[in-house]
């Protein structure tokens, strides 16, 4: 049974009119896209037309969300989007964000978008075959779409734990890339947005909202498995998500910080560091707490972001944390 076409008119006009966090562009894309051609429908108008993440399903098996709507606007106006742009999109999911890109950039702007998932990919092809400006391209997003390069905005619709060299090389000069970003690389309860920009050779930016996505699949991606964590590691992750709302604002980043440089030194190595105690745990997170509120408490707004190749040589100072991973070097200033 088809949804009632005018019912779904008037509630998408209701949610954008209530929605104080659209404006300009955006607002304009949001009441003209409509949501719910995207999402399957064992899904009700009602909830379509919410500020609410659409997980979907094959199989009982999640494949890809709609993420919420206010959070799509938040993204959009993160990367600067505008008309005339050539944005790349890594992960198409049902679609839906990909046509709001395609009626920002207007006709004369192009959004080359990559699904990994075939399914999703030829689904996707079907919801936005109306835009000759969308280009659906079935691969692996982790290593971007030369084809297309360079973009003016990429957007990663995954969480991240790389700033894949492919998606900086692709990334025109003065561009903008936004991503979520799993600081700890691990299966977490909260990631951080990142906004970076291309300044010549150099790729710098700052944090945003936290946010959780599902994580992103492809041959340069990888999600550090927390089963195959040390215990210690394993019993402190466990112990920070039964906790995160008793936490200080702000201070997820550091903490993460703080634990992928105890990772980096192998302080985790020891089976006995806890002993499974929650006390012992506990005291090792008021040291790391007592160290913010030492320097400041810094907030989201005062961490500025870098990324270099691996073989660069970067200076330790007090306030700036190195994180090592495979394909580049992140280094967070505050």
């Amino acid at each position: 049974m088809g949804r009632d076409e005018n019912i779904a008119e008037k509630l998408r006009k209701k949610f954008v009119e209530n929605a104080s966090v659209l404006h300009g562009r955006y607002e304009k894309a949001f009441k003209k896209v409509p949501r719910h051609k995207f999402v399957p429908d064992n899904f009700s108008l009602e909830e379509i037309y919410s500020n609410k993440a659409l997980v979907i399903e094959e199989g009982g098996i999640r494949v890809t969300s709609s993420t919420q709507p206010f959070l799509m606007a938040h993204m959009l106006a993160l990367l600067s989007v505008n008309h005339g742009h050539k944005v790349l999109e890594i992960g198409t999911g049902t679609g839906y964000n990909a046509a709001l890109l395609a009626e920002i950039v207007g006709n004369e702007g192009n959004i080359y978008t990559v699904e990994i998932n075939e399914t999703l990919a030829e689904k996707a092809k079907k919801n936005l075959s109306q835009y000759a400006n969308i280009h659906v391209i079935t691969g692996d997003g982790s290593k971007g779409y030369v084809l297309g390069a360079p973009y003016d905005r990429i957007i990663v619709t995954a969480k991240t734990t790389e700033f894949i060299p492919y998606w900086l090389e692709q990334l025109d000069e003065g561009g903008i890339l936004v991503a979520p970003f799993a600081i700890l690389g691990r299966e977490v309860y909260r990631d951080r947005l990142v906004r970076i920009e291309r300044q010549s050779d150099r790729f710098i930016g700052k944090f945003s909202g936290w946010v959780s996505f599902i994580p992103m699949i492809g041959e340069y991606q990888e999600l550090f498995d927390n089963k195959q964590a040390p215990k210690p590691l394993n019993e402190l992750i466990q112990f920070l998500s039964k906790r995160w709302n008793t936490l200080a604002n702000n201070i997820d980043i550091f903490i993460f910080c703080k634990i992928c440089e105890a990772i980096q030194s192998n302080l985790f190595g020891s089976e006995d560091l806890f002993k499974g105690d929650e006390n012992l745990i506990h005291s090792w997170l008021d040291e790391i707490n007592n160290e913010w509120l030492n320097t400041g408490s810094p907030t989201i707004s005062e961490y500025k972001i870098e990324l270099f190749p691996n073989e660069k040589k970067i200076e330790k100072s007090e306030k700036r944390f190195v994180l090592e991973r495979k394909y580049c070097k992140i280094v967070i200033d505050y």
